[in-house]
């Protein structure tokens, strides 16, 4: 007999479990058994049952709760017999979970060494769920609580125990699980943050601590207490080993030092001053926000102190442009952060889909850090607000146009206004760029400075002219600049700085050689940030060469500047003028240019995509398209980018581009390519787990495509809908779906579309027991997928015939295999296969014997699963590590192991993981002579395989009937 209150209140008996019947009788069982030898009075079992709120005749409705119950125990063997007062439950409390529990606690306080540990981690592993689940009211909540505290207390001794023996890493994961189950436990948190650290991952340490300090001002408006502080402590002064996190060391995002920087000694030794003064409030967040009209310098300001300090900010230095004076195209918060995210080492599948969850990842990720973050261009305090960190050792920089009184007010900024230079620095900054002409003719010296409007972007754009021109006395270039300026004045009303720094962009334009001024032209029609001889020469219709000539002329006239070999970009003073040159036919025409060009790069490859300001610019083009045409352009783009997007994680992005693509395909009225674009979408919401919101688009995407009469799109929408209903376990259903997806398209003679629904099909056979069928699968697969040298398939094909050999324990067939689809993964950079080749790989070498190396492939498995965010494979990962931990011998971290697994694969809906972990369980607690544990787990196990209707069903019933228990049928 097994009572279990550790957990949703359950009684079994072998094999076969009881109905306990609605919550009040739960709550009667449950009172007893707390107290199980013992009478419990009337008068407490009514107040248990009904609290303040007992019904006329409670008593005797006690007594027919009482009959029921006591036919349910006898079920199992046991029995409830009338006391002085009251009622027993005549039962062993060693038959009862909490009874166990306490009893191996107490055992624990009194035992040392290795055997107290293990007394601990018996007792912990008794629990299934919160206690004395499904029991309602005030006293059932009073003792759960009560039972909590006791877990927690068990938890955190044996965590220290583990730690102080040097083993760190076999207590984060049930640390981690229980943390999760308990957010605001700061004594396990401690000890978290103590192994992670203590496992060489201090970074992921830190961010817990910024985790759950949040979450308890949050929830409970107080700071974390003393021990939780001193770990944190710890961790910052600790000499800790170096930790494998993607990323860590710091990105340098800085941009170069400008030349012939001059003075701002008073702005610079400001800036001093304000991060001098980050220690003063070691919780407040220190912001410098550098404001000053458009071309005063506030970049080169920023970007000299920020270079000169880098070193002071061991964790890396941040840099966006925020464009915030764009007419056009500003960048948005969520674009700014998932930048940031990517230069911090997050895998594309891990970036969120919205602003705030990105904003929260990111202040996770910086938390502890010793970090400076250049806001550079922004156009409000809103723009930046939700990039702001939410740690002081984060040291924030803002430019902007604007005084952000915003930031200033609700966040603290320190505001530093920049002046235009004086006249001497003006001069300076002259002498240094055109080296003795200034001392030749001062007047003259001065006159152009002054028409610069002692703007340090319209003096670097003259010096450059007077340096082309060496032989011309400066005078005249003076009187060149003064007509132009007058020419702007008339035109414009009154001479002002802007009209002055247009008057030098002017002059400057109006000599450069055609072919720079058709690009410079060009350049003020690019969607993004960042340009290159290929996007200049799609905007500008010249040829590359043409275009690469042109960018090092501009460049060398100061009106875009280099950022790395061969990119550049574009003041937005600069930018506008550029714009200003074009008429809207014009623009429209390099745009539609700039749209060609990227469809074409997509059609040639995927290499564009890898690079997150080329990605920013695919999406702003697709953007373009789907509002302005070519709508098919869009919808091209789409198509040419899902599965690269697909297989590298980069989802966010994906469900962008395909809204747009959508959005594109029904300004064609075209439902076919409207059924093409919801299946992406479906796809990428079936990568994040959301199957009601996966099955919902592919549904929509069947119905128009057969409302278009498009067969394939038809055929594509039912494989994709297979495949949802395959990964929620109902293999049946998900068959009917890729049968005749398959039929169509073989008979279409549509290789591509055959070969992918082969290995769908066959994967699902291969659940269903139907092992020839999934074979015949997989080689066909193979075959169509060569033909079309298709290598992403090739290598899932392999991975998948690789599994099956191991299944049919033809092992050096499997490697052969498995090596071959690992080799064709790295390959074509198809990083879920690889993963999934790993720990199949891994479960090679465990039927071979080798459970070191079956150890090492299943973690670099799970790591990967972990990065590119796939819940279900993680689980998958999770299991078949927990079985070769229990092949070595290490059942305590294999235990820890193959609960996350159970949890990760029953928390993502992924039941045939959960299933898959709940048999090698139990087949550990057999292990371990729990064969009550074992029969519990294989008896949940059986329940999912029977709902699958999988011949693994019967693997389950045979290990249940190999125990002592009764038959299962």
């Amino acid at each position: 007999m097994d009572l279990i209150l550790l957990g949703p209140v359950a009684l079994s008996s072998g094999a076969a479990s009881v109905d306990l019947g609605p919550p009040k009788q739960r709550a009667l069982l449950a009172t007893l058994a707390l107290q199980a030898g013992q009478t419990v009075g009337v008068p407490v079992l009514v107040d248990r049952i009904w609290e303040e709120r007992p019904p006329a005749e409670a008593r005797k409705v006690l007594h027919s709760y009482i009959t029921r119950v006591r036919r349910t125990v006898a079920l199992a063997g046991a029995g409830i017999a009338r006391g002085p007062g009251g009622y027993r439950l005549d039962v062993d409390p060693e038959a009862v979970d909490a009874h166990r529990f306490e009893g191996l606690v107490r055992r624990a306080a009194v035992a040392s060494g290795p055997g107290r540990a293990e007394l601990l981690s018996a007792a912990l592993g008794l629990w299934r769920g919160d206690p004395l689940g499904g029991v309602p009211g005030a006293w059932a909540e009073k003792v759960r609580e009560g039972f909590r505290q006791r877990r927690l207390e068990a938890a955190t001794d044996w965590a220290d125990i583990r730690l102080a023996a040097g083993e760190p890493r076999a207590v984060i994961v049930l640390l981690e699980a229980l943390l999760q189950e308990y957010p605001l436990a700061e004594p396990v948190a401690a000890r978290l943050m103590r192994a992670l650290g203590d496992s060489g991952r201090k970074a992921e340490a830190l961010d817990l601590f910024a985790r759950v300090r949040r979450r308890i001002a949050d929830e409970l408006g107080v700071e974390p207490g003393p021990d939780l502080h001193a770990g944190h402590r710890s961790l910052l002064s600790a000499d800790l080993p170096a930790e494998p996190v993607v990323g860590r060391g710091g990105p340098a995002q800085l941009p170069p030092d400008v030349r012939g920087f001059v003075d701002r000694t008073a702005e610079l030794a400001a800036l001093d001053e304000i991060f001098a003064g980050t220690g003063r409030e070691p919780h407040a967040l220190t912001i410098a926000a550098v404001s000053g009209t458009a071309g005063v310098g506030k970049t080169a300001l920023t970007i000299r102190w920020a270079n000169r300090v880098a070193g002071r900010f061991p964790d890396g230095q941040l840099y966006v442009d925020l464009r915030g004076y764009d007419p056009e195209r500003p960048m948005s918060p969520e674009t700014a952060l998932s930048g940031f995210l990517h230069a911090l080492g997050v895998a594309g599948g891990d970036i969120p889909l919205s602003t705030a969850d990105r904003a929260a990842q990111f202040r996770t990720l910086v938390a502890g850090r010793r970090m400076l973050l250049l806001l550079d261009n922004a156009s409000s305090a809103e723009q930046v607000r939700q990039l702001l960190p939410g740690v002081a050792s984060v040291f924030v920089l803002v430019t902007s146009r604007d005084s952000l009184p915003g930031l200033v007010a609700r966040h603290g900024a320190t505001r530093i206004e920049l002046e235009l230079l004086d006249l001497p620095d003006s001069l300076a900054l002259l002498r240094a760029l055109v080296n003795g002409r200034v001392d030749e003719d001062p007047a003259a010296a001065e006159a152009l400075v002054t028409l610069c409007a002692r703007l340090p972007l319209a003096v670097r754009i003259a010096a450059e002219l007077v340096l082309a021109q060496p032989r011309k006395p400066l005078r005249d270039l003076v009187a060149e600049l003064t007509g132009q300026g007058e020419r702007l004045a008339r035109l414009e009303a009154g001479q002002d700085s802007r009209t002055a720094v247009t008057a030098v962009f002017s002059w400057s334009y109006s000599r450069l050689p055609a072919p720079a001024a058709l690009v410079f032209r060009g350049l003020g029609s690019h969607f993004g940030p960042v340009v290159d001889e290929r996007v200049a020469a799609a905007l500008a219709g010249v040829d590359v060469p043409v275009a690469r000539e042109a960018l090092e002329v501009l460049a060398r006239a100061h009106l875009v500047r280099p950022t790395e070999p061969g990119r550049y970009v574009m003041h937005d003073l600069l930018r506008a003028y550029s714009a200003g040159l074009t008429s809207q036919e014009l623009t429209a025409a390099a745009r539609e240019r700039l749209v060609a060009y990227y469809v074409a790069r997509v059609g040639e490859g995927t290499e564009v995509a890898d690079d997150h300001a080329e990605r920013l610019s695919l999406v702003a083009a697709s953007a373009h398209a789907a509002e302005h045409g070519p709508y098919q352009a869009a919808i091209d783009l789409a198509d040419g980018l899902w599965r690269h997007l697909d297989a590298s994680g980069h989802q966010a992005d994906a469900t962008v581009l395909h809204a747009h693509a959508r959005a594109a395909a029904r300004n064609a009225g075209d439902p076919g390519a409207e059924s093409r674009t919801l299946i992406s979408l479906g796809v990428v919401a079936w990568r994040r787990n959301d199957y009601v919101a996966a099955t919902a688009l592919f549904g929509e995407a069947l119905r128009l495509a057969r409302q278009a009469g498009d067969e394939l799109t038809e055929a594509r929408a039912l494989t994709n809908l297979g495949l949802c209903t395959a990964a929620q376990g109902r293999y049946t259903a998900a068959a009917g779906h890729l049968e005749p997806a398959l039929r169509t398209f073989v008979a279409a003679g549509h290789d591509r579309g055959a070969a992918g629904t082969y290995i769908n099909l066959a994967l699902i056979y291969l659940r269903q027991g139907r092992l020839d069928e999934a074979a015949d699968g997989f080689e066909r697969a193979v075959e169509l997928s060569e033909r079309l040298d298709d290598q992403v398939a090739v290598a899932c094909t392999l991975t998948n015939l690789g599994m099956l050999a191991t299944m049919r324990g033809r092992l050096p067939e499997a490697f052969e295999l498995l090596d071959r689809g690992l080799e064709l993964s790295l390959a074509t950079g198809y990083r879920r296969n690889e993963a999934h080749t790993l720990t199949n790989l891994g479960t090679a070498r465990l039927r071979e014997g080798a459970l070191p190396a079956s150890v090492e492939l299943h973690e670099r498995a799970l790591a990967l699963f972990q990065e590119i965010e796939d819940a279900e494979g993680e689980a998958n990962a999770l299991v078949n590590l927990g079985e070769a931990l229990v092949a070595t011998g290490d059942l305590t971290r294999a235990r820890e192991v193959l609960m996350l697994a159970v949890g990760t694969a029953a928390g993502h809906d992924a039941g045939w993981e959960e299933a898959a972990g709940l048999v090698e369980l139990g087949k550990l607690y057999r292990i371990a002579g729990d064969l009550d544990a074992a029969h519990a787990r294989w008896r949940r196990a059986l329940t999912l395989y029977v709902e699958f209707g999988t011949p693994q069903a019967d693997e389950v019933r045979a290990l249940l009937n190999a125990g002592a228990c009764a038959s299962v049928t």
